[in-house]
C-alpha cells in the first residue's frame, strides 16, 4: 500500500512541476451512491455510502499527451455513511478517455476521517486512492461506478482500510447552476 501512496503523491508532484500550460476543463460535480466495506465478510460494516465530490476544471499538461489526455487537476470530496461515518478529502486526479465518450479518473489524495458507528480505520489522517469509469451522454452528463480505498497507509497502529464500491453520475457544474445572469 505505502508504493501506491508513494506513487500517487510522485506523481502529483511531477505534474506540479512539469512544464506546460494549465488549461480549462469543465468544472464538474459528482453524486455517487453504493456499498462502504465491501470487503467485510461478516457484513457487520457494511453500510450505505454517498459521495459528493467537485472535480476542478483547471487542469494541468492538459493534452500534452495527446487527445485522450484531459490532464491532471485537483478535487474535493465528502462521503459520509449510513453508520455516522464521515470523509472529507481533497487530492489530484488523472482525467483520461481511452475510447470515445468513455472516461477513466484515477484518484488520490488525502483527508479526515470520523467513524460514528462505522469501521475504525485507526486515527483520523487518512488515504483515498480510487478510480471511477463513466460513459458520457451528448449531454456531457456521465453515468458511471467508482471504487475507494480508503486507509492510513500504517502511519496509525492500526490500518484495517476500507473499500467502497458506488453507482456515480457526474455533471458539469454549469449544467447544474444554469445560465447566469450577469447582466
Amino acid at each position: 500500500m505505502r508504493w501506491i501512496v508513494l506513487s500517487a503523491a510522485l506523481l502529483g508532484l511531477l505534474g506540479l512541476f512539469a512544464p506546460g500550460p494549465a488549461h480549462a476543463a469543465e468544472d464538474r460535480v459528482l453524486l455517487g451512491l453504493g456499498a462502504f466495506a465491501i470487503d467485510e465478510e461478516n457484513g457487520a460494516d457494511l453500510a450505505t455510502e454517498a459521495r459528493l465530490a467537485y472535480h476542478s476544471g483547471w487542469r494541468l499538461l492538459d493534452r500534452v499527451l495527446g487527445p485522450r489526455f484531459g490532464g491532471l487537476g485537483p478535487y474535493a470530496a465528502l462521503n459520509v455513511n449510513t453508520d455516522g461515518g464521515v470523509f472529507g478529502s481533497g487530492g489530484l486526479f488523472l482525467d483520461l478517455r481511452p475510447f470515445e465518450n468513455v472516461y477513466f479518473r484515477p484518484f488520490g489524495g488525502i483527508g479526515g476521517y470520523s467513524e460514528g458507528d462505522a469501521r475504525e480505520l485507526g486515527g483520523i489522517f487518512q488515504f483515498e486512492l480510487g478510480a471511477a469509469v463513466a460513459y458520457r451522454l451528448d449531454s456531457e452528463i456521465e453515468f458511471g461506478v467508482l471504487f475507494k480505498h480508503i486507509s492510513n497507509a500504517g502511519i496509525h497502529d492500526s490500518n484495517p482500510g476500507v473499500n467502497s464500491l458506488m453507482l456515480a453520475v457526474s455533471v458539469p457544474l454549469g449544467n447544474l447552476l444554469g445560465p447566469l445572469n450577469r447582466d
